[in-house]
């Protein structure tokens, strides 16, 4: 009786040798799996970060350009001799005046010129407040009168150009 010299003695161990690498697949799907899990909820995470930042400024733009039109403000009389101007606010929130420039109505605005140091106006004051050291450009009669603000929580002193992007005007013509 001749010996096959390429079987094993033991016949179980091909038959342990196989389940071994069968559980070496199984592990290694599993192992798949759970990085396929661990990359969407990465995904998931990153997503849901993104969204949730992008809705707070939303939110935030929403609430400035909502603050701009809850003011009601008003250029109630100009002295040319003084540049003073009388001013009121009868909106419902309170605002910070930016700018005061009075200009020949023959030339164009000269635009926000930062020239009063954030003057806030109370919302409902039925008193004006004065505003002086408005700024005055040479040139005939009639003038314009042109008043920048912006609503107070959104003045910001080390910012002019923050405070220009969210600022409205009030014009007046004084004969």
């Amino acid at each position: 009786m001749e010996r096959d010299l390429t079987a094993h003695p033991n016949p179980s161990y091909r038959r342990g040798h196989r389940r071994m690498r069968g559980d070496t697949v199984i592990l290694a799907e599993i192992l798949l799996f759970a990085g396929v899990v661990t990359v969407g909820l990465a995904l998931w995470g990153l997503s849901l970060g993104y969204v949730t930042s992008q809705s707070t400024k939303l939110a935030q733009d929403y609430d400035k350009l909502v603050s701009q039109q809850r003011s009601f403000f008003i250029i109630e009389a100009a002295s040319l001799q003084s540049n003073a101007v009388w001013v009121s606010n009868h909106g419902l929130n309170d605002v910070a005046v930016i700018s005061c420039t009075i200009y020949p109505k023959t030339t164009p605005s000269p635009g926000i010129r930062h020239n009063v140091a954030g003057v806030i106006v109370r919302a409902s004051d039925n008193t004006p407040t004065v505003l002086t050291g408005c700024e005055r450009f040479p040139g005939p009669p009639p003038y314009v009168v042109e008043v920048w603000y912006i609503p107070a929580h959104l003045y910001n002193p080390q910012d002019p150009a923050s405070n220009s992007m969210y600022a409205l005007v009030a014009r007046y013509e004084k004969g």
